[in-house]
């Protein structure tokens, strides 16, 4: 798929479907063309450089993987950091284990509460 054609078909997607849209390319994960689209995203402008950000952390394979280590020297500063805070995330600092990369821990379940509730109420009636 060409970067235009991705264009041109987002564009009257409702946010939610345009998210699902891009996400849905993790289908194309390990294809030669989703690594193109990538490139291709990448040497537009700040909208398109986004929309390739958000494919490679959908998608998270080598070539997204690669995608986002030359995003954390993007000019703007704010794709810079978001791309800076996936390669975080996914450990591309990191040396690949046997059992393939590292994915972030998912906390599910267990709601913790602020540090600050409670601290300085009383606990029960002053009598």
């Amino acid at each position: 798929m060409r970067a235009d054609e991705l264009l041109t078909e987002i564009e009257p997607l409702a946010y939610r479907e345009r998210c699902g849209r891009l996400a849905g390319l993790r289908r194309s994960a390990g294809d030669p063309a989703l690594a193109g689209l990538l490139d291709e995203l990448a040497a537009r402008g700040h909208y398109e450089r986004s929309l390739a950000l958000f494919v490679a952390a959908a998608v998270r394979d080598e070539a997204s993987r690669a995608h986002v280590a030359r995003a954390m020297r993007d000019p703007d500063a704010r794709l810079a950091a978001e791309a800076i805070a996936l390669a975080a995330r996914f450990g591309l600092g990191r040396r690949r284990s046997p059992r393939g990369w590292a994915t972030p821990r998912r906390r599910c379940g267990r709601r913790r509460t602020p540090r600050s509730a409670g601290r300085g109420a009383p606990t029960s009636p002053r009598r």
